[in-house]
């Protein structure tokens, strides 16, 4: 089961996050990501798709509760859920907007007793809208390992870039 462990805790991190605008006190948002890591262990590399549901709740303008639930870990026999705070950092109407996070990332053996295991997280993200229609966003998102395997660094770095095109209204940030 470790090895099962170890591919959603790689996959769970890989459906970035569109984070760098907090929603507002009292909106939310539900969202679907899909991503993954690619993973070589068994010859060529190969993609291993993670389907992750996540939402949000604006606390304040500048503060957001957030959380999640992988898809891939419930295929596995894992319970996989994220919850966290989203901190804004700066935002400029219809321009460039930063923010932070901070988050625990949670794994439970639904076939070993529910057996948890904990992951904390820190992100910075960011977004520039580029026109009424398109914003770009991106940013990097650090687990740490208290453990790792051997051999294997204690924090793990997942980059992220991505676009959001926007119909029906414009990119007003």
């Amino acid at each position: 089961m470790g090895f099962v462990a170890a591919m959603a805790l790689l996959g769970a991190g890989c459906a970035g996050r569109h984070l760098a605008r907090t929603v507002g006190q009292g909106h939310g948002e539900v969202r679907a990501g899909v991503g993954g890591p690619l993973l070589s262990n068994l010859g060529p590399p190969i993609p291993l798709p993670n389907l992750a549901v996540q939402g949000r709740y604006g606390l304040t303008d500048w503060l957001d509760v957030d959380g999640g639930v992988s898809v891939l870990g419930l295929a596995y026999g894992l319970l996989v859920v994220d919850a966290g705070l989203v901190a804004q950092l700066y935002r400029q109407p219809r321009g460039f907007a930063l923010s932070a996070s901070a988050r625990g990332n949670f794994f439970f053996d639904l076939d070993d007793g529910f057996t948890p295991r904990g992951y904390p997280e820190v992100g910075l993200h960011a977004e520039q809208v580029a026109t009424d229609w398109l914003v770009v966003f991106g940013g990097l998102d650090a687990w740490f390992v208290f453990s790792p395997p051997p051999g294997k660094p204690p924090v793990l770095a997942a980059p992220y870039l991505g676009a959001e095109v926007r119909f029906g209204g414009s990119a007003e940030g």
